[in-house]
């Protein structure tokens, strides 16, 4: 429900107050520690999709409002959840490196919070006005109002291709 309704509160904040445009780099407010890409193989010829994922450290002193990722096309919205490092995880054993946690309502994302930040797939089609002009595989986000900032992300680590039924 949380996500639906931050979802619906991120679309309305755009188009009532606007974007900032202008250059405002973010680089020093989140530290990635890893941006996955991964190919997903949809079942009908030539249908690739690519998902991607970020693990990143929070280091700004205001709270993160909404994230954005801009990749090869769209800006779209992204999910944002907790991370904690999977200590329970044996030896040899496939096991996630990071478990997620929902950002319960009311709870604020403070520095050094660690971040599993997800682009939401079909939730795409803004074409506002962001920091970083024409800048592709970054990440946007607003500490809040008129506030937009991003980072761009170069290097990706491939995850093994995924083949849909």
């Amino acid at each position: 429900m949380l996500a639906k309704t931050g979802l619906w509160t991120l679309v309305i904040s755009f188009f009532a107050n606007g974007l900032y445009a202008g250059d405002k780099n973010g680089k020093h407010m989140v530290h990635v520690l890893h941006a996955y890409e991964q190919s997903t193989n949809l079942g009908t010829p030539g249908a690739i999709q690519k998902n991607y994922q970020f693990v990143v450290v929070w280091k700004g002193s205001e709270t993160p409002l909404y994230f954005m990722w801009r990749g090869e096309r769209d800006l779209v919205a992204c999910k944002v959840q907790r991370a904690h490092k999977n200590t329970m995880a044996k030896p040899g054993e496939p096991a996630p490196e990071y478990m997620t946690s929902f950002i319960a309502a009311g709870s604020r994302i403070v520095k050094y919070d660690t971040l599993v930040i997800t682009p939401l797939a079909g939730r795409g089609g803004f074409h506002g006005v962001l920091p970083g002009g024409k800048t592709r595989t970054a990440l946007y986000f607003s500490t809040g109002e008129k506030k937009w900032f991003f980072a761009p992300i170069k290097n990706f680590e491939k995850k093994q291709p995924q083949m849909m039924p």
